[in-house]
């Protein structure tokens, strides 16, 4: 389903910009596009968990994508893609060294990174804040009211319900990639934050932490921006730490030669 993540919540978030929009790229990847240099800049950690995959499908998706990010990443901050510095949060929250040092003061701006995939599909979204992606395939999805009840609020149980079961799978998903997104920009997991306790909806622009969660950690579950956005065959959505109107810019990533 997803992958990785992108800043520390201990790191101190940059302050709020005067404008009232804020962009996210967001850069699609086919994970089917394999080159022959991806597992050669991968670094040595990236290279040891390629090794672990058992199936070599999974094998070659992980190394693409993780490819990909390097080479993205390499392009914005003018180095080599095999030199760019990605450390992790205690959480295990891939950010970039660099910004993992609150006492840096180097020349180059804050750029905060996600990464999901699903199937061939590669999603890479960067931002100048915290940020998360979640990307799925619209499908029927099997036992979908278990599946309603188990994983949303009461609202959004309503909400799904309400609607025509034909479209209810492809509704369940939108919410689905909304908390997976929210949660992987507070770089927490499913295993922290239990889903129906957290609200998205089907379309709402704000996403607030709420009750015990927000009181445990201040702070911490700071207020999102979400945008989905349905495109051909799959739902994408991303959240940023923002209260600001949240601008995805969408494109594709093309291998050199």
């Amino acid at each position: 389903m997803t992958d990785e993540s992108g800043s520390s919540p201990a790191h101190p978030r940059p302050s709020t910009p005067t404008t009232d929009v804020i962009a996210v790229e967001a850069i699609r990847f086919d994970l089917s596009w394999e080159q022959p240099d991806d597992f050669d800049i991968l670094d040595r950690l990236e290279q040891d968990r390629a090794r672990r995959f058992h199936y070599e499908l999974h094998r070659r998706r992980f190394v693409v994508a993780h490819a990909c990010v390097r080479r993205v990443l390499g392009e914005r901050l003018n180095q080599a893609p095999a030199t760019v510095q990605i450390t992790r949060t205690p959480l295990g929250k891939p950010i970039l060294a660099l910004d993992a040092d609150p006492t840096s003061t180097g020349a180059l701006p804050s750029l905060h990174f996600n990464l999901s995939h699903c199937d061939d599909i590669g999603w890479l979204t960067l931002a100048s804040r915290p940020v998360g992606v979640d990307v799925e395939r619209i499908r029927d999805l099997e036992e979908l009211l278990p599946l309603i009840q188990s994983h949303c609020t009461a609202s959004e149980i309503d909400s799904l319900i309400g609607l025509p079961a034909t479209e209810r799978a492809s509704a369940f998903l939108q919410i689905w990639t909304r908390k997976e997104a929210v949660l992987k920009a507070w770089g927490t997991g499913i295993g922290e934050v239990e889903l129906h306790t957290l609200g998205v909806g089907l379309d709402g622009r704000r996403v607030q932490a709420q009750g015990e969660l927000s009181r445990a950690h201040p702070g911490r579950f700071f207020a999102l921006s979400v945008a989905t956005r349905r495109l051909d065959g799959e739902i994408l959505s991303v959240a940023v730490d923002a209260d600001r109107t949240l601008e995805v810019m969408l494109r594709d990533h093309r291998p050199a030669g």
